[in-house]
C-alpha cells in the first residue's frame, strides 16, 4: 500500500503529477484463535497473535531498502466470556 501526494491525485489539477510518499512492504502474520463453549452462556477462549514475528516495513522507491522496520513480537490473550 502506497501513499501519494500531488494536485492530480485527488481530482485536482491533472497537470501536476502524483508523488509517491512511501509504501508498506508485503506483511503476513500468523494468528491463532480458539474457543470452547462450556455452558450455554460461558465460553473459554484464547488468542495468540503474530506467531511469526513478521516485520512491518515502510519504504520509498525499492522494497530492499526500507526506511522503517518494526517488530511487534507475539502476544496472547486468554479468558472466560460470560453472556447474561
Amino acid at each position: 500500500m502506497c501513499s501519494v501526494s500531488g494536485e492530480g491525485c485527488n481530482g485536482g489539477d491533472r497537470t501536476q503529477p502524483c508523488r509517491v510518499l512511501g509504501c508498506y512492504d508485503d506483511h503476513t502474520q500468523l494468528d491463532v484463535n480458539v474457543s470452547q463453549r462450556l455452558t450455554h452462556n460461558m465460553r473459554l477462549y484464547g488468542d495468540v497473535l503474530d506467531l511469526t514475528n513478521a516485520p512491518l516495513r515502510y519504504y520509498v522507491g525499492t522494497p530492499s531498502r526500507p526506511i522503517q522496520e518494526e517488530y511487534y513480537r507475539w502476544w496472547a490473550m486468554f479468558g472466560l466470556r460470560v453472556d447474561f
